[in-house]
């Protein structure tokens, strides 16, 4: 039921709070998953419950900037991959790991210019 686009957010928001990791992931990952619910699950001690959070589209942009410098690596990446996420949350993450600076410099709402400097910076 968490993982499914039809769920109402009363129940996500029920669901939140289950024991069972898979049901807390599912909300995470869930779309129609109130913002308010999004930030406490960004508190989960599960990196994958907080990499779904990252990945989330309606995460409220607290919740990124707080996750941009989460300790787990993946759950950066999620932020760095949310299309939602700002250009000054992306480029601190250019200044991550490789593998998270990379996915940053994807992201198209990373300015262009911005790039530029990173690619002359690292190449």
């Amino acid at each position: 039921m968490a993982w499914e686009s039809s769920t109402p957010p009363g129940v996500l928001e029920s669901l939140a709070s289950d024991l069972d990791v898979q049901v807390r992931l599912g909300v995470a990952w869930n779309r129609n998953t109130p913002p308010g619910v999004l930030e406490n699950l960004a508190g989960d001690p599960d990196a994958d419950v907080r990499y779904w959070v990252a990945w989330n589209s309606s995460a409220p942009l607290s919740v990124l900037e707080s996750l941009a410098r989460d300790p787990d690596e993946e759950v950066r990446r999620g932020v760095a991959w949310n299309l939602s996420t700002p250009p000054g949350v992306l480029e601190r993450l250019l200044q991550d790991e490789p593998r998270v600076a990379t996915v940053a410099a994807g992201n198209p709402n990373l300015p262009a210019a911005t790039l530029v400097m990173w690619q002359l910076a690292t190449h």
